[in-house]
């Protein structure tokens, strides 16, 4: 289907391994493509950033363990057993699903973090609006649901304490060897 349909790895940082199904994963680099059924881990220092399109962008973090379960040009779906990923889908014709153990969130036009720490699933919408089963059927921007590994779950607000807010220097250019940023 071309580029579009393609899932690529276009940032490896650390120990990122790549492997199909039960098989030993090896080394992974950027400008891989990753097909379905294949299993991404990054180890405790590593990172990577995947990209479907213009449109599609899901960085992976540090100790994370996901599946791809579906790319095409409409859609591209994820599978996480643990760790923490962050994507940013601009408005397009793809969505974008993540999903951990039959609790997922789908988004077409949305910025949000979906994690998994021992059952437990923590899904926040920085931008946009995200379809799912986990409450309700929707999680506006701005909203974090928690939902522990008994299926109870919790919506509530992100709280401000986590945000941070920069004032840049005025000037992008210096030659001295340190800015302070408040």
């Amino acid at each position: 289907e071309g580029t579009d349909a393609q899932l690529v790895v276009t940032e490896v940082r650390g120990e990122v391994t790549v492997s199909s199904g039960d098989g030993p994963g090896g080394a992974i680099a950027a400008g891989q493509v990753l097909g379905v059924d294949q299993r991404l881990r990054t180890g405790a220092q590593a990172a990577a950033v995947l990209t479907a399109g213009d449109d599609t962008v899901v960085r992976v973090e540090p100790g994370s363990d996901l599946t791809v379960t579906e790319v095409s040009a409409d859609s591209v779906r994820l599978e996480i057993d643990d760790g923490r990923v962050s994507a940013d889908v601009k408005r397009g014709e793809r969505s974008l699903t993540i999903a951990s153990d039959g609790r997922e969130v789908m988004a077409t036009d949305a910025a949000f973090e979906f994690g998994v720490d021992d059952g437990t699933v923590v899904v926040q919408s920085t931008r946009g609006e995200l379809m799912t089963n986990l409450t309700g059927g929707r999680i506006q921007e701005g909203q974090r649901v928690t939902v522990g590994a008994d299926g109870e779950s919790v919506l509530a607000s992100i709280p401000a304490e986590i945000l941070l807010n920069v004032s840049w220097p005025e000037k992008r250019r210096t030659n001295r060897s340190s800015v302070t940023l408040q």
